[in-house]
């Protein structure tokens, strides 16, 4: 659902189960629901009206908006983050700066006699 999994949808809804309070969350959804669905009424007509629809399909860029719009629908999490614990990098880090070691303490001097 909008390129989020089950778990993060999860703790939206808990986050604002607290935040909201159980009685009033379900009306917020309907309200945010509705804006949603205005906002993609509106964004249709502006792209019917302005005739951009038209004007990609002659330059040529229909497949790169089908790429662009494939990027926006990755799992972030499974793109970056799961490579990287593939292969076993987490906990390991690489740094350009070398090791300075700190001086070694001088060494105190013998005790009088």
């Amino acid at each position: 659902m909008f390129g989020f999994s089950f778990g993060e949808v999860m703790v939206l809804v808990i986050v604002g189960i607290i935040v909201v309070g159980p009685r009033r969350l379900p009306a917020m959804m309907r309200s945010a629901g509705s804006w949603i669905a205005k906002l993609r009424r509106m964004t249709t007509e502006l792209r019917t009206q302005s005739g951009i629809d038209d004007l990609i399909r002659q330059e040529g860029l229909e497949r790169e908006l089908r790429e662009l719009r494939a990027l926006s629908r990755v799992n972030v999490i499974e793109t970056l983050v799961k490579p990287v614990m593939d292969a076993g990098t987490i906990g390991t880090v690489v740094s350009a700066t070398p090791r300075v070691r700190p001086p070694e303490p001088e060494p105190l001097p013998p005790p009088p006699d």
